[in-house]
């Protein structure tokens, strides 16, 4: 049973981890906000962060 929930956890860790990077993957640099596409899923929307486009949640 403790096999079982280790399996769920670690599975649930390298997914969130890959939908983190495959999030960036297709972000570029940027010098300003305005150079940033719109490839974030609502409700995220692209920012530039330290000269890279990264989804923020709009709240």
């Amino acid at each position: 049973m403790i096999e079982i929930i280790k399996f769920v956890y670690i599975m649930i860790f390298f997914i969130s981890i890959f939908f983190v990077v495959s999030e960036s993957l297709f972000i570029p640099e940027c010098n300003r906000t305005e150079d940033c596409p719109n490839v974030c899923l609502y409700p995220k929307v692209s920012l530039c962060i330290w000269w890279y486009c990264t989804c923020v949640t709009v709240k």
